[in-house]
């Protein structure tokens, strides 16, 4: 159990302020009293609560108190904390994108669980894309290092010590477990908890982490220049990406034992782009010479012309027309992140606004992002602190993830396990799981849907390792926001299932055993 300078600070005065009488007291004045806190001299944390409001029961959700303030520097946070069935326990939810918004609705699941769950915006605002989207902008970071230093990694243990000492005020006692769970953005939050804040959390899931940061985001020009002709027209259109995504399952869909448009593990297919390619005088469907140089760079991954890597590649199996996905200013999504990371964080100086993506020249400004990945990054292997203070480490990734290529989460975990000793050594406290078939963080045509929190409560309060999960793929409603609200929820009910499949951890990957039910993970075991 991760303990803090909670108890020393309340000893202090600060439960004074919720003595017997005001636990005894109705939900909603209990959380007015709340409002009142002073909270300004949280070692490590000084915070000032902006509202204190009582959110009643509704659904699965449990009556809350739910809690905005401003913790130093400059990070607003939201904490939501249940009146009733609290369960004892602390989750910090890491946000999307840029940041930039207080994202509640990711502790939806959690609070649902009767946790107490805070989120923060990272210490800065910024808009959103569209409204429950992630940011694409990050004007928040020009000239303003405070806000980087911020962003990279103090706003996220600052909003940490205060989520634990709010708990601990409003509840009378520390939580008796804290946890992270956190994708993409959230999960680049959870490795650096990780790496650097040890102490924090007894259990940590980090999801398709944006980890190796200067890496990710040239992969996200590389991958919108390979999409385009040198007149900046798209080279593919939805007939042409169908084709060429078709023509993949089939040479690759059954390495897994089981034809279902899913490649369980894509390294094992060996797709060549140049099969496809036109014949003369053909009528049937098939490829241009430039659109399989672009399948090839894709797969390849961003390099010099002399062919050195830089990168690690895409998955044939993506679905490529994600890629195509629009962002801001007319850019598709990676285009917009590529760019706009470039522009006030990547570069030291950064060159600003009029800088454009076309002008990031892979021969050269590859190696110009170490002083953003000093603030950013978190690809340190060596995980000894967090493995000695007892914390157990869920890393995942789809194999088909089309933001942030998955061989950058496999090399990372490579290098951790050969640093902390090999398999033995690492499997007691950090499992990686590649998910076939699953996009960034969720969708794609596997079955994506894991209750991870489950597995890692398992784990570190029962001791039962994760040796084999269990993957759902969900029926989602048709409409856009009631699926947004379906996603991250547990559990998926029994008539929403389409078919499910066991994860194993990296390097084990199932395999159909040719008997039983395919819609059922029972049927599947685990090979290297």
């Amino acid at each position: 159990m991760r303990k803090s300078l909670i108890a020393c600070w309340l000893s202090a005065g600060a439960a004074s302020l919720f003595a017997a009488p005001a636990l005894a007291a109705e939900p909603a004045a209990k959380c007015t009293a709340l409002g009142q806190a002073d909270f300004a001299r949280t070692p490590d944390a000084p915070a000032q609560i902006l509202e204190a409001a009582y959110v009643a029961a509704n659904g699965d959700q449990p009556g809350l108190c739910r809690v905005t303030g401003i913790v130093a520097s400059a990070t607003s946070f939201e904490i939501q904390l249940p009146v009733e069935r609290w369960n004892g326990k602390f989750l910090q939810a890491g946000c999307a994108g840029f940041c930039g918004r207080t994202m509640g609705w990711y502790c939806r699941d959690a609070t649902a669980r009767g946790y107490a769950c805070i989120v923060s915006d990272l210490g800065h605002r910024s808009a959103m894309a569209s409204p429950g989207a992630p940011s694409l902008s990050a004007i928040w970071a020009d000239g303003n290092d405070s806000a980087q230093i911020d962003h990279g990694f103090r706003a996220s243990h600052a909003t940490t010590v205060i989520g634990k000492a709010i708990v601990a005020g409003f509840y009378g006692k520390d939580a008796d477990r804290s946890y992270f769970n956190g994708c993409s953005e959230g999960g680049r939050e959870a490795m650096i908890a990780a790496q650097r804040f040890p102490w924090d959390f007894d259990g940590i899931i980090a999801g398709a982490p944006l980890m190796d940061v200067g890496r990710s985001f040239l992969s996200q020009i590389w991958n919108d220049r390979a999409m385009h002709g040198p007149d900046g027209q798209p080279l593919f259109t939805p007939a042409s990406l169908a084709f060429a995504r078709d023509a993949v399952l089939k040479a690759c869909d059954g390495n897994d034992g089981v034809m279902d448009g899913v490649i369980g593990d894509p390294r094992q297919c060996r797709f060549d782009p140049g099969a496809l390619s036109c014949k003369p005088g053909s009528s049937d469907a098939c490829l241009t010479q430039p659109q399989i140089q672009a399948l090839g760079a894709l797969i390849g991954g961003p390099r010099t012309r002399a062919g050195t890597p830089i990168a690690p590649g895409l998955s044939p199996a993506v679905a490529w027309g994600r890629l195509m996905a629009p962002g801001t200013a007319g850019r598709s999504v990676p285009a917009s992140y590529g760019e706009e990371f470039f522009r006030y964080l990547g570069f030291s100086p950064a060159p600003g606004g009029s800088w454009k993506a076309a002008a990031f020249d892979f021969e050269a400004d590859y190696r110009r992002s170490g002083v953003a990945d000093a603030l950013l990054s978190a690809t340190n292997p060596d995980l000894r602190r967090f493995r000695d203070a007892g914390g157990k480490l869920i890393l995942y990734h789809g194999w088909d993830d089309h933001l942030i290529a998955p061989g950058i989460t496999v090399d990372y975990y490579e290098t951790a396990r050969a640093t902390m000793g090999g398999q033995a050594a690492t499997d007691p406290f950090f499992r990686l799981f590649m998910v076939p078939g699953m996009d960034h963080c969720a969708l794609g045509g596997g079955a994506w849907a894991v209750d991870y929190l489950t597995y890692l409560e398992n784990w570190v309060e029962k001791g039962d390792a994760p040796d084999r999960l269990v993957a759902t793929r969900p029926k989602l409603p048709a409409d856009p926001v009631q699926a947004f609200a379906r996603i991250g929820r547990f559990p998926v009910p029994a008539d929403a299932i389409e078919f499910t499949r066991p994860i194993y951890p990296y390097p084990q990957r199932y395999r159909y055993d040719g008997r039983g039910d395919p819609t059922q993970a029972s049927s599947y075991k685990s090979t290297k």
